[in-house]
């Protein structure tokens, strides 16, 4: 079987763990913070979506550069050290992880495997959690990457609801749906507070709020994608052609 063996860095040392290669979908090094409503570290960009990042449980001030993304979230970590081939020495299936808190522990991992003289840890990707103070180590050639993709912002778009798109650039904030006030007029669903009052439209009843300048768009279903940006010439109406549908833009 395949494993990546991994470094985490944190505050009080350095953690090696391994990852079953067959686990994850792609490596990132694309990080969208989250407004600090959500409660939530970010997301790490892949392929057009966003995924939530979690890491190891129970470290401090853990250091990212790069996110392993799994099915449903991204996981931190420090660095890919190697990709090997390795059979893991297992937990011994009789370990007392029931009888003694300090023995919980062990059920962050699933067995062990020696490389090299370094001992790496199988993690157990049931027992992740959600950072809240991690750092984003950001090396020279990252940021001349970044520097370069922001010419770029005007053809990416989040696409909302499955059928509309906003500019990436003319998105102020996601914040969560629960912050909105109910409160039904002819030009909008409720009101969310945002460094002002912005009147929120509903797309559905999903539990986030897409904030522009002057507006926001409630749904639960959220991606990226980029395209070109076409206009109607009857209606002068825009719309964001992409690979797999064409949308039309919500603007402010």
């Amino acid at each position: 079987m395949k494993f990546y063996l991994c470094e985490i860095v944190h505050s009080k040392g350095a953690v090696n763990i391994a990852i079953p290669v067959n686990e994850v979908l792609g490596i990132g090094n694309k990080l969208f913070k989250a407004p600090e409503e959500l409660g939530i570290f970010g997301f790490a960009l892949h392929e057009g979506y966003l995924y939530p990042i979690v890491t190891h449980r129970g470290i401090e001030n853990p250091i990212f550069k790069y996110f392993l993304i799994l099915k449903e979230y991204g996981f931190g970590i420090t660095r890919v050290l190697q990709e090997i081939e390795a059979v893991p020495t297992p937990l011994s299936p009789s370990t007392p992880t029931q009888r003694d808190k300090h023995f919980e522990k062990l059920t962050e991992y699933t067995g062990a495997i020696d490389y090299e003289g370094n001992i790496y840890y199988v993690y157990n990707l049931y027992y992740v959690t959600l950072p809240r103070n991690a750092t984003v180590a950001k090396h020279e050639a990252t940021e001349r990457i970044e520097a370069l993709e922001k010419t770029e912002l005007s053809n990416q778009c989040v696409i909302i609801n499955e059928s509309f798109a906003v500019e990436l650039q003319k998105v102020k904030t996601i914040l969560p749906a629960d912050l909105l006030t109910p409160f039904k007029t002819t030009e909008a669903d409720g009101f969310i507070d945002y460094m002002k009052t912005i009147p929120v439209k509903e797309l559905d009843k999903g539990k986030f709020v897409v904030i522009l300048e002057n507006v926001g768009f409630r749904t639960s279903k959220l991606e990226l994608s980029t395209g070109k940006i076409l206009t109607h010439q009857s209606t002068n109406e825009k719309y964001l052609e992409t690979r797999i549908g064409t949308y039309k833009l919500l603007s402010d």
